[in-house]
């Protein structure tokens, strides 16, 4: 008698899902703010504020100019 085993395909070829930690960790990196010590930017409430927002701003012109480029490549 063989056994057989089906693979899920909703996490096929992506490994696990990360948990929120992970999720931040990943999002903090990609917006280009400080992991060494966040606590002593967080504690500033208005220089942690600015920074997201720059930091949002700034990934999604890239992305943006990313997208620009591959329509332009496309058609």
């Amino acid at each position: 008698m063989a056994l057989i085993v089906r693979k899920c395909n909703c996490h096929m070829g992506r490994g696990q899902k990360k948990q929120y930690r992970g999720q931040l960790k990943t999002a903090m990196k990609k917006y280009g703010l400080n992991l060494t010590q966040p606590e002593d930017s967080v504690a500033q409430r208005a220089i942690w504020r600015q920074l997201c927002h720059q930091g949002v701003r700034s990934h999604e012109e890239e992305r943006k100019g990313r997208r620009t480029k591959k329509r332009l490549k496309q058609g």
